[in-house]
């Protein structure tokens, strides 16, 4: 049995205790090789059945052995991880929380997810990672989802995409404000962060659990791991509770509010006098400027017909004929 695969074992024991305790995994590897030994009897016969070389298969265990010295660099080309990596910003990081969402149970807590800032990027443009659970809607009922959720039978899953995206998602058609907050981590660090995604992605099934791995718990557990920090937490955790702690641990450089179409459609309409406020409730019911608008009433009108533009396309297809008229209406008038 070669140097490496002894040193490799205690490898692929760390991404498995790093998938099971968070951020705890690496000062109990030790330990956890001595009570199941038997697990990897034979890491020749293991490394022959992966799809890959090792350092493109566990790039971030790897890269913590290497700084530890328990394994030497090694050379290899590892084209998907590089692409992969490549799609996905490093000059800044940010965790994103979306507010709570009650037609959602599993985000009636809110939700968290990552976000990867290019300086040089259009804000939306810029690329997101989340963790959640996998379901099917056509197999689950009310009782199941509870169930199941609370029990880890839902499968995690690394959900990707653009900022826009999310945005579209949470502020528009579900009317949730989305508070970012820009972590303190290096251009390295972030790096070892895609790698560590994408190592668990790629090789693991992580089970998702409402109330301890969700997806802010278990990014959390990821950031940590990132910086090297060992913390006790309570067995119950909600998203916000990953704020908390980034707070505390001083990891947060800074907070950027986003208020949903909702809220800035309310905030518009508080701003109008008793007068402008009827207007605006009598023109939205008869889908029609009941009279001329001052440009406190056009704007509040405008953001009203966004949010239910978005609801509509989503829904029931294309907005009907005499929305786009009225929608019409009130642009034309507004840019009086």
């Amino acid at each position: 049995m070669s140097n490496f695969n002894l040193k490799y074992e205690k490898v692929i024991c760390a991404v498995l205790l790093t998938c099971l305790v968070g951020a705890t995994a690496w000062a109990k590897i030790d330990s956890f090789l001595q009570k199941d030994k038997d697990l990897f009897e034979n890491p020749d016969a293991f490394l022959k059945l992966q799809k890959g070389h090792p350092n493109c298969l566990y790039p971030a265990s790897l890269k913590y052995l290497r700084k530890q010295g328990l394994v030497k660099s090694a050379n290899v080309h590892c084209p998907a991880l590089e692409h992969w990596k490549a799609y996905h910003p490093q000059d800044k990081l940010a965790v994103v929380f979306a507010s709570q969402y009650i037609s959602n149970p599993s985000s009636a807590m809110g939700h968290t997810f990552l976000k990867f800032i290019r300086n040089d990027s259009e804000d939306l443009m810029n690329t997101t990672i989340g963790f959640l659970a996998a379901i099917d809607p056509k197999k689950v009922n009310p009782f199941s989802y509870i169930y199941k959720g609370l029990f880890g039978e839902f499968d995690g899953v690394f959900d990707e995409g653009y900022y826009f995206t999310k945005i579209r998602e949470y502020s528009h058609m579900e009317a949730r404000d989305v508070w970012e907050y820009e972590l303190n981590f290096t251009n390295e660090e972030i790096d070892l962060l895609l790698d560590l995604i994408w190592e668990l992605r790629l090789n693991f099934k992580i089970p998702y659990h409402y109330t301890h791995q969700n997806c802010g718990s278990f990014l959390l557990d990821m950031l940590l791991w990132v910086k090297q920090k060992s913390l006790t937490f309570y067995s119950y955790r909600t998203p916000m509770d990953t704020l908390i702690v980034l707070n505390n641990e001083n990891l947060i450089l800074k907070e950027v509010y986003r208020p949903s179409l909702r809220a800035n459609m309310l905030n518009s309409y508080l701003d109008l006098s008793p007068s402008e406020k009827t207007q605006v409730l009598d023109s939205v019911e008869k889908s029609v400027l009941t009279g001329p608008s001052s440009v406190g009433v056009d704007q509040t009108i405008l953001e009203y017909l966004q949010l239910e533009k978005y609801k509509l396309e989503t829904y029931s297809g294309d907005p009907p004929k005499s929305f786009k008229e009225f929608e019409n209406q009130v642009l034309l008038d507004r840019a009086k």
